[in-house]
């Protein structure tokens, strides 16, 4: 509202842990879990086009937002010998966050993104998890057929969810190794659950430069589940006419959104420590091949869902054209 003060963020947050070591240090636990909460959480928002304030986004407190979750550890030296030795930890979190209250007057909802020419916005919704994910789908008849108008196009939704890009936990596994002088370590990251949404696939579709609608082509055309509303059923479709609907920023987004699972080999690293008495002046010195982000062992997505194309409020889990990631490696 035009004249009102904006309000400072107010954080409530409590935090309980334990941390066990037993067998002589051997094996080691520990567990944390928080709960916080912000109210007056600040959002800046896309401002209608002509608005009398001549800006383009304002700045508002939007109510309350909830994270709470935890995080356990689990150390094991699995093998502890003079010269060989290997070690263990797989770490685990979870976080859930909802949005608990929007101020009344914004109807229970803010939209971050104003669609625009895009078939896709992001939205805070009351009673649902900072992250959803509004796009178009087909229409759908009670079996679960797209609906084809008369002239042999898809009737489609409003926007409705189509993703949550938050993830349902996330796991890591790390091994370290020793045998003699000579050392490695190998960690694997996976993130399970969540949603991403790539628009970039959507607008190599509808130029025809995609690898799908290649294969369509060379197919002779995309096979459909749809039915007419005179109940026709239609079984295939052209690529071009296909993908030129489906496609693009205004196509039918509920169709690019695929599974953030992902498991990948981030970090592996090969050394080796030089006995000092061969160096004697130097007191240690050891060398080490190390690799970041070698490859995935799964994924679903066409990029890196782990990457964000932005820190925006919304884009969280939405790809246009972004950067891939890279691989590296250093001695």
């Amino acid at each position: 509202k035009t004249g009102t003060s904006l309000k400072p963020e107010l954080k409530t947050e409590y935090e309980l842990g334990t941390e066990w070591r037993m067998f002589n240090n051997r094996l080691g636990f520990e567990f944390s879990y928080y709960h916080s909460e912000t109210k007056n959480q600040y959002l800046q928002v896309v401002a209608p086009i002509g608005n009398v304030q001549g800006v383009d986004f304002y700045a508002i407190n939007a109510g309350s937002i909830e994270n709470k979750g935890f995080e356990v550890v689990l150390n094991a030296g699995i093998v502890k010998g003079d010269k060989f030795s290997w070690d263990a930890s797989v770490n685990y979190s979870q976080n859930k966050n909802l949005v608990k209250e929007i101020p009344a007057e914004l109807g229970g909802r803010i939209n971050l993104t104003n669609a625009g020419v895009n078939s896709y916005r992001y939205a805070l919704i009351e009673g649902r998890p900072f992250g959803v994910i509004e796009g178009i789908n087909f229409k759908k008849d009670a079996q679960g057929r797209a609906i084809l108008n008369n002239d042999g196009t898809f009737q489609k939704t409003g926007f409705e969810e189509v993703g949550n890009s938050n993830p349902d936990f996330m796991l890591g596994l790390s091994n370290s190794f020793k045998y003699g002088s000579f050392f490695a370590s190998v960690l694997i990251d996976g993130r399970f659950g969540g949603d991403v949404l790539s628009l970039t696939e959507a607008i190599n579709d509808i130029n025809g430069v995609s690898r799908a609608s290649g294969d369509a082509r060379n197919a002779g055309g995309v096979a459909i589940n749809a039915v007419k509303v005179d109940g026709t059923p239609v079984t295939s479709m052209s690529a071009e006419s296909y993908y030129k609907q489906v496609g693009g920023r205004q196509g039918i987004s509920g169709e690019y959104i695929y599974d953030a699972t992902n498991v990948s080999v981030r970090e592996v690293s090969i050394g080796y420590t030089f006995n000092p008495k061969t160096l004697p002046f130097l007191q240690s010195a050891s060398v080490s091949l190390i690799a970041r982000n070698l490859f995935f062992i799964y994924k679903d997505a066409p990029f890196d869902p782990n990457i964000a194309l932005s820190t925006g409020q919304g884009l969280q889990g939405v790809d246009i054209y972004g950067l891939p990631s890279t691989r590296s490696v250093g001695l």
